[in-house]
């Protein structure tokens, strides 16, 4: 034993914890990137806990594997904490999979009350605008939840209630967008079969899209076909002067 040491348990003393320390730290790898003196005070602490907690004498790789393991513990929780997927080791920190619940989810700020007082306080407003005709409409749909079964509510066949069922929705949707533009009415009513599922209305929504690009694209080939770079009028992909002399079959 050096002069001046320190005799401890199991025949280490304060010199050998400290070698020990010193070599946890620099065998791991993983985190040699964080303070080293935070590193150092982790496996000295972890390895002298360990030392007098044995019964037995630990051997010297024991406790340097104690000190390695209370480095990659701490960090390890450290990155939970922030939401670090611990288990895609690399340079790129991946989101763990309750990242989004814990920090957007359960932390955010609570929703307020007006929107719902808004929507109430609209759908009163215009239940009491429209006709006893579009309201009983409305209704029945809601009491039956079947279509035919409305329509048998209010004495129309199928094909009358659904046209006047289009219609009331569509008055509703001007009066909720007043002074505005209002949005026509989109997706599709299955309580014949079952309700609409969110799997339905998202399926729903990339059909609308796909449809609407359609028509863009063909919007805009009909423009391309209506007018060259000179704004001269153009048929067949011709200009209409060379359509004009151009040979027929």
């Amino acid at each position: 034993m050096p002069t001046g040491d320190i005799p401890l348990r199991h025949g280490y003393t304060l010199a050998s914890i400290h070698e020990l320390t010193l070599i946890a730290v620099h065998c791991e790898l993983f985190y040699r990137a964080r303070d080293y003196h935070e590193r150092v005070d982790i496996a000295w602490s972890a390895i002298a806990e360990h030392l007098y907690a044995s019964e037995q004498p630990p051997s010297r790789s024991d406790l340097i594997h104690a000190g390695m393991s209370a480095i990659a513990s701490l960090f390890v929780s450290e990155a939970r904490s922030h939401g670090i997927n611990t288990s895609q080791r690399g340079r790129t920190a991946v989101p763990g999979t309750n990242f989004q619940k814990y920090w957007h989810l359960s932390t955010r700020p609570t929703d307020g009350p007006e929107e719902r007082i808004i929507e109430r306080i609209a759908l009163t407003q215009i239940w009491a605008a429209l006709t006893p005709r579009l309201r009983d409409a409305f209704t029945a749909l809601a009491v039956h939840d079947d279509y035919g079964r409305a329509a048998a509510a209010v004495g129309k066949t199928r094909d009358q209630y659904n046209s006047q069922l289009s219609y009331a929705r569509r008055v509703f949707l001007a009066l909720w967008h007043e002074h505005e533009t209002p949005s026509r009415p989109w997706g599709h009513d299955r309580r014949s079969r079952t309700h609409i599922t969110p799997r339905d209305t998202a399926r729903i929504m990339r059909q609308r899209r796909r449809t609407a690009d359609r028509r863009t694209a063909c919007a805009g080939q009909s423009l391309s076909f209506a007018e060259d770079e000179q704004g001269t009028a153009v048929s067949n992909g011709l200009p209409e002067t060379e359509t004009a002399n151009a040979p027929t079959a």
